[in-house]
């Protein structure tokens, strides 16, 4: 009977650290195969390191309800500098719905020549220099 209550506590503690163990395993496997939205839109601007140099400033511009594009964009671009759209900026990244464009977007991109384009599940890229 001493040998069952000594035991107790040492089967109790290796139940735990078995259960956290099997935790932590299951949720590293959640969070690693997890596809989010920055990384749909990191894949998605990878195509853009021909163009955008580290320091360079570029204009950027999106639907006005999809306001956290920008900090996303600026995060993924970095060391790049992100700034809001300028009416004289040369260099323009535009990323829009890609099942609702902007008709106001959409009309100041084909006043521009297009370097590079792309699109996803969600969003289209566009890559522009003025004319």
């Amino acid at each position: 009977m001493l040998l069952y209550t000594s035991m107790k506590p040492a089967f109790v503690i290796a139940f735990i650290c078995a259960v956290v163990a099997i935790s932590a395993y299951y949720y590293n496997k959640r969070v690693s195969t997890e596809v989010t939205e920055i990384d749909l839109i990191k894949n998605s601007l990878s195509g853009t390191k021909a163009f955008i140099y580290s320091g360079s400033s570029i204009a950027f511009t999106c639907p006005k309800d999809a306001y956290q594009l920008l900090s996303i964009t600026r995060f993924v671009l970095a060391p790049s500098l992100i700034e809001e759209k300028k009416n004289d900026a040369d260099t323009l990244l535009s990323i829009q719905y890609s099942k609702a464009q902007d008709s106001a977007i959409t009309a100041t991109i084909s006043n521009r020549n297009t370097i590079w384009h792309t699109k996803d599940s969600l969003y289209t890229y566009n890559l522009s220099i003025a004319r």
